[in-house]
């Protein structure tokens, strides 16, 4: 009788040695696919950074975007912070126009628009110097009738 008993419980013992044994088994099949799902990730997230920066060196276009717009706002911060809506392009283009066009009749709209586009060149943001350049050199390029004007209105 007692024999009987100790054999199953020698029976059972091998049984769970068996048992946790298959368990570490899986275990370990669980972290070889965890390590497998790893690298996986690794290497997806290596192809996206690879395809982000695009060929060989430098960057990608959205990554050369990204840098060239990060060096914009840069130099914006130099010249102190970034653009009001009034100092963007468009809008200040729309100042200097109408800032020429009270020193000019709209009749002499051509000029106006290389004045413009004269000031915008050398000005980038001062739209008040409009006003220096319009008495200044660029006084050739009127027509006659305002060059006559601009005579009489500098003295």
């Amino acid at each position: 009788m007692r024999k009987e008993g100790s054999g199953h419980l020698l029976e059972w013992r091998k049984k769970e040695k068996k048992r946790g044994r298959e368990e570490r088994e899986r275990k370990g099949g669980r972290e070889e696919e965890r390590k497998e799902r790893e690298k996986g990730r690794k290497k997806r997230a290596r192809e996206k950074e690879r395809k982000k920066k695009g060929g060989r060196e430098g960057g990608g276009r959205k990554e050369r975007a990204r840098e060239k717009e990060r060096k914009k706002r840069k130099e914006g911060r130099k010249e102190g912070g970034k653009p009001t809506q009034s100092q963007l392009p468009e809008k200040r283009m729309g100042k200097v126009k109408r800032e020429a066009e009270t020193l000019f009749e709209p009749r002499f709209s051509r000029d106006t628009q290389s004045l413009v586009a004269k000031t915008r060149r050398i000005f980038r943001d001062d739209v008040g110097l409009i006003k220096s350049i319009a008495l200044g050199p660029d006084i050739n390029r009127l027509s006659p009738e305002g060059r006559r004007r601009k005579t009489s209105e500098g003295k």
